[in-house]
């Protein structure tokens, strides 16, 4: 039981590192399109990487509720209210990549960065979902045993 509570905690420390460093990428994007020229396409007027930038802290919150021990509703909300707008925009841009009616920025080696937030956003999503399962497991392993 306690080997379960380590690897939650773990597991919750893990995603707040990745949606953290992936903050720290989005910010620097949303940094160079607003001091330069333009990188991000513009939805509704607002950079795309503006939007992806408020979506990862978002998500960078959630998982520090969750890393608090209190994965609830409201962490689900959180996690939930940053992941959708930001896997939209990341499959959009990568279809729109693949496809060539959209372009995503691009890293130094010309690689788009769509196909990059999409897989962070895959493996948050996938971590999210296992770290729900070992809490409810465990709070009902714990409510079980009392």
């Amino acid at each position: 039981m306690r080997i379960r509570a380590v690897f939650l905690a773990g597991l919750n420390l893990l995603g707040l590192l990745l949606s953290v460093y992936a903050t720290s990428q989005a910010l620097a994007l949303s940094r160079l399109h607003l001091s330069g020229p333009p990188v991000c396409p513009v939805l509704l007027g607002i950079p795309a990487c503006l939007i992806v930038l408020l979506c990862y802290v978002l998500i960078s919150i959630s998982w520090g509720i969750a890393l608090a021990g209190k994965q609830n509703r409201l962490a689900l909300i959180v996690f939930l209210s940053g992941f959708t707008p930001a896997f939209l925009l990341a499959v959009y841009g990568s279809l729109g990549e693949i496809f060539g009616f959209a372009e995503c920025p691009k890293t130094p080696n010309g690689f788009p960065k769509c196909f990059i937030s999409f897989g962070f956003l895959i493996v948050l999503m996938g971590g999210w979902l296992y770290s729900s399962f070992l809490s409810s497991y465990s709070e009902m392993k714990d409510s079980t045993s009392a």
